[in-house]
């Protein structure tokens, strides 16, 4: 169950390397480098909080289960990769303050704002709803309550890291805290690309054969010849 476990850990540690919870929590104190505070750095959370459920919902009735798993976690790692970068060069280059004026630069942080609302969009396009569909059904029957939990161990575990440091890090290093999220965003989508496997449409034969089991392979191709000879059913 090594590579099994390794790829469920990874995918949803990745989940946070997003840092999707860093905005979830200290959303107000992200807008405040913007230079955005008060009541209009609380309504901008609110109009972010349901960005994410909407693009999240369209994903999963529409989307996943033509695109696969592999596709969406590539995307969603190098799509924060781009929104933290431009996140990063606004906030460096239009603090919040300077020589003790507030910032002004409304088209900066309406950029800032969008991305910080698009990295929720892409998130919610990839890892959101991936990494717990990955994470469950890359484990046989047998293991996959054990297999889920530790998964799910190991994503809360870097939950609460980063809920402790994030806003510490963000009233203190400002932008540099976002270099962190492209570094590991960017090592995240070359791990995926060259390890994670595309888990769609497995049954748990195939999914021992991706994952390098022992399989009676005979097995699984006489499952082949049963579903290609399988006649059509024909409705009235």
């Amino acid at each position: 169950m090594l590579k099994r476990t390794l790829v469920a850990v990874g995918v949803q540690v990745m989940g946070q390397f997003s840092g999707i919870n860093v905005i979830n929590y200290f959303g107000p104190s992200m807008y405040t480098a913007l230079g955005i505070t008060g009541g209009q750095a609380l309504l901008v959370q609110g109009i972010y909080g349901a960005v994410g459920p909407i693009a999240n919902f369209f994903f999963i009735t529409l989307i996943l289960d033509s695109v696969g798993r592999k596709k969406p976690l590539i995307f969603g790692a190098g799509s924060f990769v781009v929104t933290y970068s431009v996140l990063t060069a606004i906030v460096a280059s239009f603090p919040p303050e300077v020589n003790g004026l507030p910032n002004t630069h409304v088209s900066a942080q309406r950029a800032g704002i969008a991305m910080i609302f698009m990295t929720s969009i892409f998130f919610s396009l990839s890892f959101g709803p991936v990494s717990w569909v990955l994470a469950s059904e890359v484990f046989p029957t047998r293991t996959r309550s054990m297999g889920t939990s530790l998964a799910t161990c190991a994503n809360w575990a870097l939950n609460v890291l980063f809920s402790q440091v994030s806003n510490l890090a963000i009233a203190n290093i400002s932008w540099k805290y976002y270099l962190v999220f492209i570094c590991l965003n960017a090592i995240d989508f070359v791990i995926i690309i060259l390890f994670f496997p595309e888990t769609k449409g497995k049954t748990l034969e195939e999914m021992a054969v991706v994952f390098g089991d022992e399989v009676d392979l005979s097995v699984v191709h006489q499952d082949e010849k049963m579903d290609h000879d399988k006649p059509d059913i024909v409705h009235a």
